[in-house]
């Protein structure tokens, strides 16, 4: 029996994958993402493709939401699209902020 693989993702990543998936070419144009290029977009995608679950926080979301904003139109509305479809199916960890400060990755990631 194979176990269920997770990932967590961060806000600029999850902000990246989405953009790719809107549009590869948008990926250098965005303001958000230029620092990227397309094939760090298809690497990340093949290796979240390994994975059967996603874990985020409310945090994340928010944070990612904010960071797909700087697209407009149609590719802004496909994004959120995206965001909203993903949202549905993976798992979102709510943990207090009074609580996270104890946690031992707090003084290396902060919240």
């Amino acid at each position: 029996m194979s176990e269920a693989r997770t990932a967590l993702i961060d806000a600029n990543l999850l902000a990246l994958w989405i953009i790719g998936q809107v549009s590869e070419a948008e990926v250098p144009r965005c303001r958000r993402t230029r620092h990227y290029s397309i094939d760090d977009y298809r690497m990340l995608a093949k290796y979240l493709s390994r994975f059967s679950q996603v874990l985020i926080i409310p945090n994340i979301a928010t944070e990612t939401s904010n960071l797909i904003g700087a697209l407009s139109g149609d590719y802004l509305q496909k994004a959120r699209g995206i965001l909203a479809a993903a949202l549905r199916v993976w798992d979102e960890c709510y943990i207090p902020s009074v609580q996270a400060i104890n946690e031992r990755e707090y003084r290396r990631l902060g919240l």
